[in-house]
């Protein structure tokens, strides 16, 4: 019965942690097997790799001030507040 690429990767577990540890990527590792990276993806998740992104350090983050100032508008002796700035941001 013939092997699934999965088994075969399995097998070459050792191998792939080398390769990975000496700093080949994923997708030269999968060239050099000749499968997808997604397949790769798989077995290696199967050995125990985490490929989670790392925590965002938010202390250096900065953010766009969006605040508008409304203006107050006399017309014909009534006072309005102008509410244009929040549609059309100058």
């Amino acid at each position: 019965m013939a092997k699934s690429m999965r088994q075969q990767l399995r097998e070459e577990a050792d191998t792939i942690k080398k390769m990975f540890a000496s700093g080949y990527s994923v997708q030269e590792i999968a060239n050099i097997f000749k499968v997808d990276t997604i397949t790769l993806y798989e077995v290696m998740r199967w050995m125990g790799f985490s490929f989670k992104r790392g925590v965002i350090d938010e202390s250096k983050l900065v953010y766009a001030d969006n605040s508008v100032k409304l203006e107050k508008v006399v017309i014909n002796g009534k006072r309005y507040t102008d509410i244009t700035p929040l549609f059309s941001p100058r």
